[in-house]
Formats: C-alpha cells, structure tokens, sequence
C-alpha cells in the first residue's frame, strides 16, 4: 500500500515516544510521552486510508459503556480521564493501524530503534552502578516516581544480585514485559515482511538485558519465545543453549528466592495474586460472569490487583466478563495466524496490565493485522 512518505528518523521517534510506558505523571494523569509520540506521528501519517477494525470497535465500545454502566451500579467516580477513555483508545488504534499497514517496512526500522535505544540506556545505567557505584534514576529527575531497582538481596553462587536494573521503565518486571512483548512483535514481524536479517549480537545483548532483571516474567516470556524461535530451525543450536542457560539460572533464582532458608522467603507478589483470586471469587455473581466488574472498579483499582498480578487474560475476565472475553478471542482469532503467532498470544495473556495499557493495544492490534492481512503464512517456518 503506497502512501505519504515521511523520514524515518521521524516514524523512529514517534514509536520510541510510545514505547515509554512508565512515564506517567500524575499530576496529568497522562502518559504524557506516548501521547506527543502518537500524536507527533498523525501529524503527518496517511489517515485518509484508515479503517477501524469493526470488532476492535465493537471491543472498545463495549469496554466503555459496560464500565460506565457498571460503574454507576458500583458508586465508581467517573474522571475525566475514565470519560476520555475511548478517545484514548480510538488514538491507539489509529496509531496502531496507519504505523503497521502504511509504513510496514520503516515501522519495523522504527521498533528496531525503540529496542536498541532501550537497550542503550539499560547497559549505561547497570555499567554505571556496577562499574562506578553511580545510579542513574532516568524516572524520577522527569517525573518523581523512583525506579524500583533495590530489594531483597540474592544469592546464586557466581552472582550476588543486590540490583536489578530497569532501564526506562518504572522496575524490573514492566521492562522486561514490555521489552519482550516489542521484541517478539519485532522478529514476528522479519517474518511477515520477508526479512531475514542476521541479528546475533543484538539478540544476545537483548537476551542478556533480561536476564540481568531477574524478573520471573521476563525468564518466561523469554523461554516462550526461544522455544517457539528454536523449533523453527533445529541448526540453530545457540538458542537451545540459551535456553536450556535460562532455564537454569531461572531455576537457581527461584530457588534462592523462595527458599525457606534466607530472610526474604515470601515474596509479596504472591500475596496479591492470592488476594485477586479471594477477592474477584468471593465478589462474584452472574452479572460478574457475564458482564465483569469494569475497568473503572474501584474495589479492585485499590488493591492494585488485577492488571499487574494475574495477568491480562485474568483482567479481561474480571474487567469485562465472558462477553468481554468472547469479542476479544472474536478480534483476533484467525485459523491461520494461531499458529504463527501462538508466541505473542500466550505472552500477551501472561503480561501484566489492563485494556488501558497501549502495551496491551500494541499487541492486539498487530494480531488483528495478521488477522486481516493476506501474504504467504509458510514464511512462518523461516527462522528469523
């Protein structure tokens, strides 16, 4: 599809914007970064073309209004952001469509740049502090939140991990999800656009960053993905031994961190999924089944639970039911992409956030275009 061309240096720092996804600041109430970055790219972007998907409409629609509605049965204060919460979505999904389908080959240079800035400023902050004992806080000097870099202290036998780096984002965890989740849209995306670039060291360095976060996600977003990635090209042995050094290290890091034997044996992340499953079981009944709570509730809002510890899957559900559930399996299902892209749907499910992350659109939206798009599936088989 031919449409305006606009520089690439421009596309670039558009979607780098929208990759910031831990700067949010509070006195707005916006991720103010993604939103200059998505508008900064309609500015000049090809919209004349652009069509909503009708059931990411119907999916949208109904996240609104059934959180509107169920927010009013449930005493919820209805903000101006909540209000505003279509708007915001529209605008991703504007985003999503023009920068995947219009640009398709300079949007992939363009997630390329995002990822290897990130990893720029990742190694520059653990060299930093390990090196020169310096703690580069890139959170808090812009929006006062401070990255939550130190914690309990682990001990693996050849590493002492008394810091997990963060990059740009807010922890641990939130970089290594979003990373992964571009990442794997990224090499998804070599495939479907018929590049077969070879990335090695960028692979490795990208690799590296997660396991130096040892976050629990991050060692099984990767594992799905070098998994998938091996058994496409069984000569690349290099990501089995990548692989089977992840799964290791993971299992010493599980070990010392749940060992009963070292100070720090609970581990809080654990009470709160708990408390989500108590909490959404002992509040249910059949408008809950049906219809969820709402992603305005403020009963679960306030314990922090459903977006960031059971996983997105467990938020779609509670937030809007079955019915909810169903138009979002309606969006993006397709017989033919399932198995090409079984990588990026099982990580989006695991990930840790809500219908109002652009994460969350990110990688819906690129299924709905696999979904939609006709090109030759057998590229699938490649390694990339």
């Amino acid at each position: 599809m031919h449409s305006l061309r606009i520089p690439q240096w421009y596309l670039s720092a558009s979607f780098f914007l929208f990759s910031l996804g831990s700067y949010y600041f509070y006195q707005i109430n916006l991720y103010l970064f993604q939103l200059i970055g998505i508008l900064f790219f309609l500015l000049v972007g090809n919209k004349n073309s652009f069509k909503l998907d009708l059931n990411i409409f119907v999916l949208i629609a109904y996240i609104f209004f059934s959180s509107v509605i169920l927010s009013i049965f449930n005493s919820s204060h209805l903000t101006l952001s909540r209000i505003l919460l279509p708007v915001l979505l529209f605008s991703y999904c504007v985003f999503l469509n023009i920068f995947f389908i219009q640009y398709s080959y300079a949007s992939n240079r363009a997630i390329y740049f995002a990822l290897s800035l990130n990893l720029f400023f990742f190694y520059l902050q653990f060299f930093c502090y390990v090196i020169f004992g310096i703690y580069i806080d890139y959170l808090e000097i812009i929006t006062g939140e401070v990255q939550r870099a130190f914690g309990s202290t682990y001990d693996l036998g050849f590493y002492l991990i008394n810091f997990r780096p963060t990059g740009l984002f807010n922890e641990p965890g939130t970089y290594s999800t979003w990373m992964m989740l571009i990442y794997i849209i990224y090499k998804l995306n070599l495939v479907r656009l018929g590049e077969n670039k070879k990335q090695l060291l960028f692979d490795i360095l990208f690799t590296l960053s997660v396991f130096l976060t040892f976050s629990i996600f991050g060692f099984i977003f990767l594992a799905i993905y070098l998994l998938s990635s091996a058994s496409n090209n069984l000569k690349k042995s290099y990501k089995y031994l990548i692989l089977f050094s992840a799964i290791y290290i993971f299992y010493l890091y599980i070990n010392a961190r749940f060992s009963s034997n070292i100070i720090y044996a609970r581990d809080t992340s654990i009470d709160f999924r708990q408390m989500a499953i108590i909490l959404y079981y002992n509040n249910l009944d059949l408008i809950n089944i049906f219809f969820g709570l709402g992603v305005f509730n403020d009963f679960f809002l306030n314990y922090n639970i459903v977006g960031k510890d059971l996983g997105f899957l467990f938020s779609a559900l509670t937030s809007t039911g079955l019915i909810g559930l169903i138009l979002l399996i309606k969006s993006i299902y397709s017989r033919k992409t399932i198995l090409y892209a079984y990588p990026l749907i099982i990580v989006l499910c695991l990930t840790k956030f809500t219908y109002t992350s652009a994460l969350i659109w990110f990688a819906i939206y690129y299924l709905v275009v696999l979904k939609n798009e006709k090109y030759d599936y057998s590229l699938a088989q490649n390694d990339c």
